[in-house]
């Protein structure tokens, strides 16, 4: 995904580069008449379409790029928002400089991008909300988006964790964000799936007897201990050992003789 995402970048920096050499590139720019094109500040065109093929390139290439380097690779797979962003703008401003009314082709091109990125916005906030976990017929139900359902007898604990594992990238998921659900994949080709609305920990770990994990959490700590013990309860899971540590500091005078 990162070549190809330079692949477009590039692409779109070249287009700009030549474009004041090569202006036929331009749409329609071949059609126009000589008396249209005396109508149209073809220069100030030229320039503005330059100067917004550069920066949508090197937008792309950075966005991936820098997100990447920060270890958001899925919010850094999202690159193709900016030219969605971008092109609308472009429309309009283009036809503010050659005082032309606005086309059919126009105005279908913007409303199917703001309808896209609407869409694309209810899901994202839909995402975001705590995933419904819940013990039922002998079975593990997680309710929500990438919804799953896991026999209790196929599970070998549940336990608390205060991290979670790096992501690399999702063959079916979404990760926005503290945000992720869905199915990932670490760096070292681990597989686990997680349903994640906070970066507050701890975390609930679900792990199977195949050695497969789920990571759970929901909005606040609190939410996420009540139903880390409502599971363990309802799902007569066996609490697991607190730490040697941690036992020795509530225990002091155990040691002592």
């Amino acid at each position: 995904m990162g070549t190809f995402a330079f692949i477009i970048g590039s692409i779109l920096i070249f287009c700009g580069m030549v474009l004041k050499k090569y202006p036929n590139i331009m749409k329609g720019y071949r059609t126009l008449s000589p008396e249209k094109r005396k109508e149209i500040d073809i220069p100030h065109v030229i320039t503005f379409l330059q100067e917004c093929l550069i920066a949508t390139g090197l937008a792309i290439i950075l966005w991936y790029y820098v997100l990447g380097y920060m270890g958001l690779h899925l919010l850094a797979s999202y690159y193709i928002v900016i030219p969605m962003v971008i092109i609308p703008f472009t429309i309009l401003k283009v036809r503010n400089y050659n005082h032309s009314p606005y086309t059919w082709g126009d105005i279908l091109t913007i409303g199917a991008i703001t309808l896209l990125m609407a869409i694309m916005t209810i899901a994202a906030v839909f995402s975001m909300r705590s995933p419904g976990v819940t013990i039922e017929n002998d079975k593990l139900l997680i309710s929500g988006k990438f919804s799953i359902s896991r026999p209790l007898s196929s599970i070998e604990s549940i336990s608390l964790s205060d991290t979670i594992p790096d992501i690399a990238y999702s063959p079916k998921g979404i990760s926005i964000g503290s945000v992720h659900k869905g199915w990932f994949r670490s760096e070292s080709g681990m597989s686990f799936q997680m349903y994640v609305v906070s970066a507050r920990k701890p975390y609930i770990v679900v792990t199977d007897k195949s050695g497969g994990h789920i990571y759970i959490n929901m909005s606040t700590p609190e939410k996420t201990m009540h139903t880390f013990n409502e599971l363990m309860r309802n799902g007569h899971f066996v609490p697991p050992p607190a730490p040697a540590e941690l036992s020795m500091e509530l225990n002091p005078g155990d040691t002592q003789e």
